[in-house]
C-alpha cells in the first residue's frame, strides 16, 4: 500500500462528501449510514494521531474540519459534546448542530433557548441561517407539531437582531415567516 500525505483541506473534504451523502434520503445514499458515520470518526481519529505527531494545523482549519464532522453525525446530543470540546468554534459550527437534530428528526425545539444562549456566552452572532434552520424545527413534521410560540419567540429575536445590528442580510423577510410553516 501507497500512503498518501493528508492535509487539512484534504479532511475536510472527505467530511463534507459524507455529510452530502449522509443528507440524502436512504435509498440515495451510496452506502450504509454506519459505515459513513464510522469512517467520518476514523478520519478525525486520524486527525488527532496527526496532532499528536507534531503536524500543525491554523484555527479556521480546525473548526473548519470539526464543522464537517459535526455533519457527518447520527445524534443531535453527540454534536453538541463535539461542540462543547472544539476549542474555537462560529456560527457555522452551531448550524451545522442544528443541521443534525433537523436531519435526525429529534425534537430540536426543546434545545432552541439553550442554543441560543450557549451562542451569547461564546460571543457568537446567529446569522440568518442559524434563524432560518431553527425555524424550520418549529414547523409541523411527523415527528413534532407545530410550534407558533417557539417560531414567534424566534422572529422577535431576529428582529432585535436586526435593529440592533443593522445588518440587511438579517431582515424579515416572507422566506422567514414560511420557514417556520414548511419542514425541511
Amino acid at each position: 500500500k501507497r500512503k498518501c500525505a493528508v492535509d487539512a483541506a484534504t479532511l475536510q473534504t472527505i467530511l463534507r462528501a459524507i455529510a452530502d451523502d449522509l443528507s440524502k434520503e436512504n435509498g440515495a445514499r451510496s452506502t450504509d449510514t454506519e459505515a459513513l458515520v464510522a469512517r467520518a470518526s476514523e478520519l478525525m481519529h486520524r486527525l488527532e494521531n496527526m496532532k499528536s505527531a507534531g503536524a500543525s494545523f491554523d484555527d479556521m482549519e480546525m473548526v473548519d474540519i470539526y464543522n464537517s464532522y459535526i455533519l457527518t453525525l447520527e445524534s443531535g446530543q453527540k454534536a453538541e459534546e463535539t461542540l462543547e470540546n472544539m476549542e474555537a468554534a462560529n456560527i457555522e459550527s452551531y448550524n451545522a448542530v442544528i443541521s443534525v437534530y433537523a436531519r435526525n428528526g429529534s425534537n430540536f425545539t426543546e434545545k432552541i433557548n439553550a442554543l441560543f444562549l450557549k451562542l451569547d456566552e461564546r460571543g457568537i452572532t446567529p446569522n440568518l441561517e442559524t434563524f432560518m434552520r431553527c425555524l424550520s424545527a418549529c414547523a409541523p413534521s411527523e415527528e413534532s407539531r407545530f410550534r407558533p410560540d417557539l417560531a414567534q419567540n424566534l422572529i422577535e429575536k431576529l428582529k432585535s437582531l436586526h435593529s440592533d445590528t443593522k445588518d440587511p442580510s438579517l431582515r424579515i423577510s416572507t422566506e422567514v415567516y414560511n420557514a417556520a410553516l414548511i419542514s425541511t
